[in-house]
């Protein structure tokens, strides 16, 4: 289902720009 797809691209998006931030905000 495409819903679920965007979800889970939206999903890793948020991670990875967590991530970033974290790993750039120390």
């Amino acid at each position: 289902m495409r819903a679920y797809l965007v979800a889970i691209f939206l999903s890793a998006v948020f991670l990875y720009y967590v991530l970033h931030c974290i790993l750039w905000g120390t």
